[in-house]
């Protein structure tokens, strides 16, 4: 009697071996439809990435026009500079201070396209006077 058990506690577990053992890509139908699946999923991610591509090239090109086409100009650069320069010289006459006002005729502009700046060599250094973009302009004399 123990010899049956133990052949047949044996031929179980060789069987559930051989079940594990078994890859799903044996049966015709599983391999099939595991073969179709990823390339139907490769195909829709291609297709994906392509526009994606080009939607993002788009929005580049649109936001480079943009910086390009609205680049302040010089005449705005200057404008900003001698708003600031009259409020400074205002505040500087009534504390009894003179200020420089040939600043302007000595300014110098710089553009890369995207952005621009003015400056001016005093004492002989470089100071940026005013930095623009995207139609905005910044001044920086204090």
């Amino acid at each position: 009697m123990e010899e049956n058990n133990l052949a047949g506690s044996t031929a179980v577990t060789e069987a559930d071996t051989m079940k594990k053992n078994v890859s799903p890509e044996a049966t015709p139908s599983e391999t099939n439809t595991s073969a179709e699946k990823p390339d139907k999923d490769k195909e829709e991610e291609e297709e994906g990435s392509w526009v994606g591509g080009l939607l993002f090239l788009a929005v580049i090109g649109a936001a480079l026009w943009a910086l390009i086409h609205f680049n302040p100009s010089e005449e705005k650069h200057r404008e900003v500079l001698s708003q600031d320069l009259a409020e400074a010289y205002v505040d500087a006459a009534m504390q009894g201070y003179t200020l420089d006002t040939r600043t302007l005729s000595r300014l110098k502009y710089g553009s890369l396209g995207i952005c621009s700046w003015t400056y001016v060599k005093r004492r002989g250094k470089f100071e940026i006077a005013t930095v623009g973009a995207c139609g905005y302009v910044l001044s920086l004399v204090d």
